[in-house]
């Protein structure tokens, strides 16, 4: 009799155990499920860090109170040659046109005047046109007129005609061609400046301007920027 109240004893109190682990294990789940969740990495936070603007932007926007690239603000007027550059959007374009009084003729949009204005206005005002037109988004529009091209041919990955649109450095030019090809000479590098009797001739060793050991020049409009070929490989 004795020994079968103290198996009853037992077995209450395993049951009690059981029990009470049970409970209390349901109680902590969702605690514990709310602080996994809590620091859960979200998808803007991801994205957040991968528009980090390089340091040399957010300098430039420091200083000039501007976009860095709107640097270089011009007015435009009736008879420019310009170019206006269609960026973040599925397929980019370049159009060259000219400044008149029935406006510059881009793409879906038609005619858009920009006589007048100055790059940065015409900028925001072909990028409302578009998105208030429904055809983006989103768009990346950048102005300037083809006077303030520069050229990089030779030894790089991309040889073209690139707009300026804010001080850039020769090794920004090199960098916008592709950088350069496995044949390139980094150490003659030539830049073509001007026309006639003000032409200029100048040559910049990059690998010393790459360690820090030259300065890295600026280039101006109508520089032809010329990467020379290694005779031996």
């Amino acid at each position: 009799m004795r020994i079968t109240c103290q198996m009853k004893n037992i077995n209450f109190v395993v049951m009690f155990i059981v029990v009470t682990t049970i409970v209390s294990g349901c109680l902590l789940t969702p605690i514990s499920d709310k602080r996994i969740a809590r620091y859960r990495p979200q998808v803007s936070d991801r994205a957040s860090f991968i528009g980090i603007q390089p340091a040399s932007v957010a300098v430039n926007n420091a200083v000039t109170g501007v976009p860095a690239t709107n640097a270089m603000i011009r007015m435009l007027n009736r008879g420019d040659r310009v170019i206006v550059e269609l960026r973040g959007i599925p397929v980019p374009e370049a159009i060259r046109g000219e400044v008149d009084d029935l406006g510059l003729n881009l793409p879906l949009i038609g005619r858009v005047r920009i006589d007048g204005k100055n790059t940065f206005e015409a900028e925001k005002l072909i990028e409302k046109t578009y998105i208030d037109g429904g055809y983006y988004t989103k768009i990346n529009v950048m102005v300037g007129k083809q006077d303030d091209e520069y050229f990089v041919t030779g030894e790089v990955n991309k040889q073209d005609k690139y707009l300026m649109t804010g001080d850039r450095t020769l090794l920004q030019a090199i960098t916008s061609a592709g950088g350069y090809t496995d044949f390139a000479k980094k150490s003659k590098v030539k830049v073509m400046r001007g026309q006639g009797k003000d032409k200029q001739i100048l040559f910049f060793d990059c690998e010393r301007i790459e360690k820090g050991k030259e300065k890295d020049p600026l280039i101006k409009p109508g520089d032809i920027i010329e990467v020379p070929r290694r005779i031996f490989l």
